[in-house]
């Protein structure tokens, strides 16, 4: 079952100015991050990758999540907002409609361009590590955390 995502999330998935990291790992563990605009939420509120080449090392770990149901991480953020996701890809779409409407967008966009995959990623947990939040979270936990310049004045 998919985690509900709040609004400020959503909003950060489909706000172009976000910066969206996906970091997934290999057969053996090593980790790989990408930094990609193209995530974000479709109209039914799902998670999406656009993954323009077939043999990239995103699309070779996102396969082997797939196969072997490992989750993936993702990290929005934009200014002092920031959220971490674990997501889980659920389907590889590589024809029909969602492709193909993609697969026009893309060429569109960019002609001579190429698009592989349209990964569905599912929200597993969501995490907010925006500046207040974590700096809130550190005072109450750790009190005694900080700068003596700031404690002198």
């Amino acid at each position: 079952m998919s985690y509900p995502l709040d609004e400020a999330v959503q909003d950060l998935l489909n706000d172009d100015q976000a910066v969206k990291a996906l970091a997934t790992t290999d057969r053996s563990g090593q980790l790989y991050v990408t930094v990609d605009a193209s995530i974000h939420l479709d109209g039914k509120g799902r998670i999406l990758y656009l993954e323009r080449f077939e043999s990239s090392k995103t699309h070779t770990c996102l396969v082997s999540s797939l196969w072997f149901n490992r989750l993936a991480a993702l990290c929005i953020s934009r200014g002092d907002l920031r959220y971490h996701l674990q997501v889980r890809p659920v389907q590889s779409v590589i024809c029909g409609p969602l492709f193909e409407s993609y697969y026009r967008r893309a060429l569109a966009e960019r002609p001579g361009s190429d698009l592989s995959t349209v990964w569905i990623l599912e929200p597993v947990s969501v995490e907010d590590h925006s500046y207040a939040r974590l700096k809130e979270e550190e005072a109450l936990r750790h009190p005694l955390f900080g700068h003596l310049d700031v404690w002198a004045t």
